[in-house]
């Protein structure tokens, strides 16, 4: 972005995992892809670019209101997520 501002307008939207409000993984306050690159981030950030910022937390819980019969769906999807996202819920 640095090298060729003009990326951006061929750019839809840009997807980031990284931040955390109350689920971090560096310090307190930081999220590991937002810790380590902080300058990164700011060109990013402030690139103009459609963002789309995903935190951590988003990652650590299953919103849904479906109640038992949402997990039991969830948790016989099958995989690695499926069941270890429906525990979050027991």
């Amino acid at each position: 972005m640095r090298s060729d501002p003009g990326i951006c307008g061929k750019i839809k939207k840009l997807i980031i995992m990284g931040g955390g409000c109350r689920q971090t993984n560096t310090t307190s306050a930081a999220e590991f892809n937002i810790w380590k690159d902080p300058e990164a981030a700011q060109i990013v950030m402030t690139s103009g670019c459609e963002i789309l910022l995903v935190p951590l937390d988003s990652t650590h819980s299953l919103c849904g209101n479906g109640g038992e019969q949402e997990i039991q769906r969830v948790r016989n999807a099958g995989g690695n997520s499926g069941g270890g996202s429906s525990g979050c819920q027991d």
